[in-house]
């Protein structure tokens, strides 16, 4: 998924997130942006190892019908699944994983880490 740097400053300064240093660390650097630098390893490294990697823009999901737009994401933490005002239900996100073949959805929304605490949310 490539985001346009920009975006993903804004967003890390917007949720207060100031983990860059550690993430860094993890790439044997100790400067820069972590954006730049995490692109430059899949350009450089990671792609060439995966069979058939692609890429996708993060725009170009804008069209799908679970896209929250820059001006609601506003309202999320740093996990991107609360806020003051939640856009959709937990059980419509629940239910995400109950419908056969919409599973696949979690690669375009984000919401990987619900699988792993879907017991824990009401209403699942």
């Amino acid at each position: 998924m490539r985001r346009k740097i920009e975006d993903i400053i804004a967003s890390q300064k917007r949720i207060s997130w100031s983990w860059e240093w550690l993430e860094l660390a993890r790439y044997d650097r100790t400067d820069g942006i972590i954006a730049e630098v995490k692109y430059q390893f899949w350009d450089q490294y990671q792609k060439e190892l995966i069979k058939h990697a692609y890429e996708n823009e993060y725009e170009s999901l804008a069209a799908h019908p679970l896209w929250v737009a820059k001006m609601n994401a506003r309202i999320f933490d740093a996990r991107q699944t609360g806020g003051s005002n939640q856009l959709l239900p937990i059980s419509q996100i629940c239910a995400l994983f109950l419908v056969p073949g919409s599973i696949t959805l979690t690669k375009w929304i984000g919401i990987r880490h619900f699988l792993s605490n879907r017991k824990k949310m009401p209403g699942c």
